[in-house]
């Protein structure tokens, strides 16, 4: 029997060899086609806004965050916006309100950036406010592919053999230095704080069928600051440091 099985693989080695290459390259093909991203413009209503309103004689709190059908996703950006409401909690523990107009006000609003149909960056926008002392604005985002509920990052997207941190730091700069809005003293804090921090610098980023979107809170400088830069930059500008997986349509 064992002469038998040993013959017949002698005599066909070639052929098990060529089927055993064609198995290898199919599998190949298959996680490559698995782990495609494509890039291409998408619209659907598939996502719906839900709403959480609250008020108390110490606060205000108006929130609108999307919902989608998906628990992992949803349970996410419920973690994203309950630190908001915490802090807003504690601020008011001790709080006595001097009138009913007296109180701390929190808002968010969300906006979506989306890959494909299945890939989208969901961007939450806090205003947190007490009279005119505290105006603090803040974005914050998170990109999940819906289809497998998988968070995803810039090194999903970018090549970790280049320097595309540090390429996305330095358009940034740029974009910064012709925003004509923002005063010699803060755009000095924030090219200081790219330059020395390149892979903390930014605070946010978020994707779409167009491009990246890098988004720089201006609160982290000082609490006098409370601006939002988003750095829009086109994917052509970054087509060299992306992984091979990312296609465009």
């Amino acid at each position: 029997m064992v002469n038998k099985i040993y013959d017949f693989l002698k005599n066909n080695l070639f052929i098990i060899i060529f089927l055993s290459c064609i198995c290898i390259v199919i599998f190949s093909f298959a996680i490559i086609y698995k782990s495609q991203i494509v890039i291409s413009p998408y619209q659907s209503n598939d996502i719906i806004t839900k709403t959480y309103l609250t008020t108390n004689e110490k606060y205000d709190i108006e929130i609108y965050y999307p919902s989608t059908k998906y628990k992992t996703v949803n349970k996410e950006i419920i973690t994203l916006i309950n630190p908001y409401i915490e802090k807003l909690k504690v601020d008011t523990k001790y709080f006595v309100p001097v009138n009913i107009n007296d109180k701390f006000k929190l808002k968010i609003n969300y906006e979506l950036r989306r890959v494909n149909k299945n890939i989208v960056s969901i961007v939450l926008k806090s205003n947190y406010s007490y009279g005119n002392s505290l105006n603090s604005i803040e974005i914050t985002s998170v990109t999940y592919n819906l289809n497998t509920e998988k968070k995803l990052l810039l090194n999903d997207f970018f090549d970790e053999r280049f320097a595309y941190i540090k390429f996305l730091c330095d358009e940034s700069k740029s974009a910064l230095l012709n925003n004509k809005t923002i005063s010699e003293k803060t755009l000095k804090f924030f090219l200081d704080d790219i330059s020395n921090s390149y892979q903390n610098s930014f605070d946010s980023y978020a994707f779409s069928d167009t491009h990246v979107c890098i988004y720089y809170n201006a609160n982290k400088l000082s609490s006098k600051y409370n601006d939002i830069y988003e750095i829009k930059i086109p994917w052509e500008n970054v087509k060299h440091l992306l992984k091979e997986n990312i296609i465009f349509k």
